[in-house]
């Protein structure tokens, strides 16, 4: 595939740009032409002043699309960018030339019956955080408590963007999966503890004809030596399609 096709990634929940430098560095050298698209309410672009759902994201996506004057582009998503690039390519098939999802939820690590269980846990929390024993060390435990559910990007959240991690993992996107028609490639930390890379192989099963690539010692986000082969994975994909 053309090294001028513009590349788009599309961060993790609350990430900004400045996470993914070294990995911009290291696809530059390949002469792709790519950026990293700031989304809102993740610290740098404000949020909207209302809980947002994914298909907001996805307005976004094609306005910032647009503003660049672009007809076709390839898309990165990381963790919660991949829902982003999943839905984006269901609406706007046309647009997308190519996917790149690493360490994307496109299945829940959990059942949902098990995270509106962890959900509930929280309401009881709440609860537990008032007694007077407890509510002077209130921060501490609730760091705590939101480690054991597992929920850390949820409390880190202000109360809008609470509801829209909501209303973001609500989101069945198995359909989106379905429907994809273009050249597909998942990238998986085998050490992924928030999106285990079992959730990898489920959807490299439900994507037709996409390609899984599972990077030994990298986690749900890569480091050093690990960023560089995620590069070297991508422009190895990206040159034979």
């Amino acid at each position: 595939m053309e090294t001028h096709i513009p590349i788009i990634v599309l961060p993790g929940w609350c990430t900004t740009s400045e996470k993914y430098l070294e990995l911009l560095r290291s696809l530059q050298k390949y002469s792709y032409n790519i950026s990293v698209l700031d989304m809102p309410g993740f610290g740098k672009v404000p949020h909207r002043g209302r809980p947002l759902h994914l298909t907001d994201y996805v307005d976004y996506l094609e306005s910032y699309r647009k503003r660049c004057k672009v007809t076709r582009f390839i898309l990165i998503g990381h963790s919660f960018g991949g829902r982003l690039a999943l839905l984006y390519q269901k609406q706007f098939p046309t647009r997308v030339s190519a996917l790149i999802l690493s360490g994307t939820p496109g299945f829940l690590p959990v059942r949902k019956e098990k995270w509106l269980v962890s959900l509930i846990i929280s309401k009881i929390g709440n609860v537990f955080f008032r007694l007077p024993f407890i509510s002077r060390y209130t921060e501490n435990v609730r760091v705590w408590f939101y480690k054991i559910v597992g929920a850390m990007d949820f409390y880190r959240a202000d109360p809008l963007m609470r509801q829209t991690f909501k209303n973001v993992i609500a989101e069945e996107l198995h359909s989106a999966m379905a429907a994809i028609r273009v050249p597909t490639l998942l990238i998986w930390g085998k050490q992924d503890k928030i999106v285990p890379v079992s959730v990898g192989i489920r959807m490299a099963e439900k994507i037709s004809g996409s390609r899984l690539v599972i990077i030994e010692d990298a986690g749900h986000m890569w480091k050093g030596n690990q960023t560089e082969v995620f590069a070297k994975a991508v422009s190895e994909f990206l040159s034979s399609v």
